[in-house]
């Protein structure tokens, strides 16, 4: 019944029923948001998003035209939606004075981004000279947050689940090299400085001994296997019957 109600929507909406009378006739009351972006933002109030149950139909409203309802079905055969573009605007710049604070604080992000790059650059070059992270931050004008000393092994960060990019960086330096690092969603830079990197120890009768076998076995193997077939194709020769290859990609594939 109710995809039989869905396909005598539809055709109210293809013969050029308006969404107000469908929705009245079916005692249902309609609800509009503010201006939208494509992304679900509210446009004039930021942090403000559309409500969740339009997301699975914004992509579809923004290739809409004005006032053409459609239904949209959100979850298969249990919830339908009814739904149209009421107003769209098209892109432009927006005035000044309705974005003034957005585009003062993208401004100050921006300046403050180059001014962290520029910074970080300084204090590697003070650790070339051979001056300690510590040291080489507090000669900068700008009070700067603290040195983080870390001491991991490779183990610990494994078992961390999601590794910061900073300490996969760590892990990938080489000893006693110092690099640079952009923070996400450009709020700065990190400083990473490799300082010493010990070599860990594990017993011969560790699980990890046997599993590192198998898995050299299984490689070792392979890349005999391979070495073997190079050198009969090479030893012996091959020779290919492209007629045949052809005919055969066809069938498989399916064209006359």
């Amino acid at each position: 019944a109710l995809s039989d109600l869905a396909a005598n929507i539809e055709q109210q909406f293809e013969n050029g029923a308006a969404l107000a009378d469908v929705a009245k006739d079916l005692g249902v009351e309609l609800s509009s948001t503010r201006p939208v972006t494509g992304n679900g933002a509210v446009y004039d109030a930021l942090g403000q998003t559309a409500p969740a149950e339009l997301a699975p139909v914004l992509p579809t409203a923004f290739q809409m035209d004005e006032s053409e309802p459609q239904l949209a079905e959100i979850q298969r055969g249990q919830v339908f939606m009814i739904f149209e573009a009421s107003q769209i605007t098209q892109s432009a710049t927006a005035p000044l004075s309705e974005i003034r604070d957005q585009i003062e604080t993208s401004w100050r992000l921006a300046e403050g981004l180059k001014g962290a790059r520029e910074a970080a650059d300084r204090i590697i070059e003070r650790l070339g000279d051979g001056t300690t992270l510590a040291a080489a931050m507090r000669q900068e004008d700008t009070p700067l947050p603290p040195v983080q000393n870390i001491n991991l092994t490779r183990e610990q960060l494994r078992q961390a689940g999601q590794v910061p990019p900073p300490l996969a960086l760590l892990f990938s330096m080489a000893k006693g090299t110092s690099k640079k690092l952009e923070a996400p969603q450009n709020v700065g830079w990190f400083v990473v400085d490799l300082d010493d990197i010990e070599a860990g120890t594990i017993s011969r009768d560790d699980p990890a001994f046997a599993q590192a076998k198998r898995e050299l076995s299984l490689a070792t193997g392979r890349e005999y296997s391979e070495q073997f077939r190079r050198a009969m194709r090479e030893e012996i020769g091959v020779e290919r019957n492209e007629t045949a290859i052809e005919a055969v990609r066809k069938q498989l594939t399916g064209e006359n």
